[in-house]
């Protein structure tokens, strides 16, 4: 009997050294970061200038949570439950690409809904992702349909962008490349705004 309550009790210990372990372990949390600005931004026209609407990312339900998700095998997931995003994912990718797309277009006023415009804009994107994943050591890759809208809500300029980069050996590499590929993505974007007529 005494026994029996000694190996009681010293699983009881391992389960609170266990617990006291994770209990010490802080949460990391990590945020996207715009492409790095470049040169001096042209002057602003004299008129008043074309604007744009962001309307928020869409993105897939399996990675728009607090925990960095990667893949571990062909058809499983991992939580990070010790890294995670330090804002919603969708709303991290939302703001990143609207400051991407106002250093790529500088002469465009860039603003995500429902920001209030004095006007009605000229253009409004949305984004679309499908895939926004990746394993550490491998790929992190980012597909999403992007489209430029007219005024009257008209589709104006369509496209698929899918591309992949390295994810480097931890979560910060990893999120660095998720943010390399949402500069990316942008870069795209601008280019099709760039190709409108005035």
């Amino acid at each position: 009997m005494a026994a029996r309550v000694w190996i009681r009790g010293i699983g009881t210990l391992a389960l609170l050294v266990a617990l006291t372990g994770c209990a010490g372990s802080p949460t990391r949390l990590y945020v996207l970061t715009p492409i790095p600005a470049g040169g001096e931004a042209p002057a602003a026209p004299a008129e008043a200038p074309r604007t744009i609407g962001l309307y928020p990312v869409r993105l897939p339900a399996y990675v728009d949570r607090p925990e960095i998700v990667t893949w571990i095998e062909a058809n499983r997931l991992y939580l990070a439950e010790l890294d995670q995003w330090g804002e919603p994912l969708g709303d991290g990718f939302t703001r990143i690409l609207g400051r991407d797309l106002a250093l790529l277009l500088p002469t465009i006023r860039v603003a995500v809904f429902p920001q209030a415009f004095t006007r009605i804009p000229e253009y409004t994107v949305s984004v679309e992702v499908a895939q926004l994943d990746g394993a550490l050591h491998q790929d992190c890759t980012l597909l999403a349909r992007w489209v430029v809208a007219g005024k009257a809500g008209t589709d104006l300029h369509v496209g698929t962008f899918t591309r992949s980069a390295p994810a480097g050996e931890n979560y910060a590499t990893f999120v660095a490349a998720v943010s390399r590929l949402i500069g990316e993505l942008a870069q795209e974007i601008a280019a099709g705004v760039r190709g409108l007529p005035q």
